[in-house]
């Protein structure tokens, strides 16, 4: 089962035809789930649903009479706005998707094993929140961005506070969803996953979004809980790519050998202390190998990037020509070479 944002119809959202259906059950057969809503995402949903609703949030928006508030609210924002939406909180997208996920599990067929993504919208651009998530963050004084030769302290601030109240709406609906399974009576027989798809660099580097090498953009939570998982904090290498081949794995389901996936089992259980010796990634013209303290990065900027993490955390100095590490930087270089 799954709810929320799939994203696995990329090109039909971009192209405004109506990607998931108004009960957001279009392809769900095809991409091998047996229920769920798929809905739309942010911007999708208010670009494709300015007419009419494409998607069942915008569907579900119109049914409420809410639909031109949510799009009126979308249209009068630039990147750092940071004011509330008058979406009333169980109107709101994430609240929405939220409860959708516990209505699922309300429908599972007792005395059968059952699967469940829950992809929320946020925390993601444009900064909306309810006027109680408002409240959460009013008063919090957060770092200023690291290495922005451009900024205006409040905006930020503002936006900071937005998001991070993002963040602990999906940490509370984290909650609602571990009280639901020890209603059920499965919370010590069932394994829990939180991560994310991409970070935000929230005006570091001068930058926003995603799509970055620095570690703002392309680090993410990962934290597993369950019966006989034992590491109880790490910092080797993983991507969220190897999700899959431990799901099946847990499953008891085999795992193609054509996957690049890794099942993270046997180091969850405590069988090995190693998974990977480094995680590579890639995008438009970047390449980039990290192997839980060094990253060593090729056509991002004018010259390649390597950074030590344990001492350089923000990532301010570019240690690529630095003799005293030519020997880890060449290590991870021939990473690169080698793929």
């Amino acid at each position: 089962m799954g709810c929320g944002k799939f994203d696995l119809n990329k090109g039909d959202c971009t192209s405004r035809k109506p990607a998931w259906g108004l009960d957001g059950k279009k392809n769900l057969e095809a991409w091998g789930f047996s229920d769920g809503i798929n809905n739309e995402g942010k911007m999708d949903g208010a670009n494709s649903g300015r007419e009419t609703p494409q998607g069942p949030y915008l569907q579900f928006l119109e049914n409420r009479g809410l639909r031109q508030t949510h799009l009126d609210d979308f249209s009068g924002r630039i990147k750092t706005s940071s004011f509330a939406t008058a979406l009333p909180d169980d109107a709101y997208c994430d609240n929405w998707i939220g409860q959708n996920g516990l209505d699922l599990i309300d429908a599972v067929p007792t005395n059968k094993p059952w699967f469940l993504q829950v992809n929320y919208n946020g925390p993601h651009n444009p900064w909306d929140i309810t006027e109680s998530m408002k409240s959460l963050y009013k008063d919090a004084q957060f770092p200023n961005p690291n290495a922005n030769n451009d900024i205006d302290s409040e905006v930020h601030q503002d936006v900071r506070r937005n998001y991070s109240a993002m963040v602990e709406n999906i940490d509370r609906w984290t909650g609602l969803f571990l009280d639901k399974l020890t209603e059920c009576g499965e919370l010590e027989n069932t394994i829990i996953v939180f991560s994310s798809d991409h970070g935000e660099m929230l005006g570091d580097q001068n930058l926003w979004g995603k799509t970055q090498p620095y570690h703002p953009s392309v680090s993410v939570p990962l934290v597993i809980a369950g019966p006989n998982i034992k590491h109880a904090q790490a910092n080797n290498p993983t991507t969220i790519l190897d999700l899959p081949a431990t799901f099946l794995d847990y499953a008891n389901a085999p795992i193609p050998d054509t996957m690049d996936s890794r099942s993270l089992r046997p180091f969850l259980e405590g069988q090995t202390n190693t998974h990977r010796e480094v995680v590579l990634s890639s995008l438009r013209n970047w390449r980039m190998v990290y192997d839980g303290r060094f990253k060593y990065v090729e056509g991002f900027l004018d010259t390649p990037q390597f950074y030590d993490l344990e001492t350089d955390p923000l990532e301010n100095h570019n240690l690529v020509t630095d003799p005293n590490a030519a020997e880890q930087r060449d290590r991870l270089k021939t990473h690169l070479q080698t793929q």
